[in-house]
């Protein structure tokens, strides 16, 4: 990646080499080799949810579907459909955020969050933020 070409995920995410050294130091964590997504399809389908800074966190169940869209355990009939989307190195997740009177936020709005990502294998995707104070494991399930 040219330093022309760097374009930030988030605050934390400041510049090409410091972007290097954050995956590196992700891989090295957990032991394994991250690769470039090969088809931003790739997660369409069922997948297992950990965080691996976590271990004692039970995992949740995410399916991600053609369209677009995702439904966690969490998701609500209620409120509108979170969406996703991915390329080769970033996912981006768009969710629904309700009305929160008691914090005098009137109206739902929708929020975005945009992580870098990466393939372990075909079964293992890495997301994670700028400075990969978060990051998440999917591990495929089905699809």
């Amino acid at each position: 990646m040219l330093m022309d070409d760097f374009v930030p995920i988030d605050q934390k995410d400041s510049d090409a080499e410091y972007r290097a050294l954050v995956r590196d130091g992700i891989a090295k964590s957990l032991g394994v080799t991250l690769n470039d997504l090969s088809d931003p399809d790739i997660l369409v389908g069922e997948w297992e949810h950990t965080i691996p800074q976590m271990p004692e966190r039970k995992p949740t169940t995410i399916t991600f579907r053609p369209d677009g869209t995702f439904k966690t355990p969490a998701s609500r009939d209620d409120i509108p459909v979170p969406k996703w989307e991915v390329t080769t190195q970033t996912y981006v997740q768009t969710t629904w955020c309700p009305p929160m009177p008691e914090y005098d936020i009137e109206e739902g709005f929708w929020t975005q969050d945009a992580f870098l990502c990466a393939m372990i294998d075909r079964d293992r995707v890495v997301v994670w933020n700028g400075d990969g104070s978060v990051v998440w494991l999917f591990t495929r399930k089905s699809g």
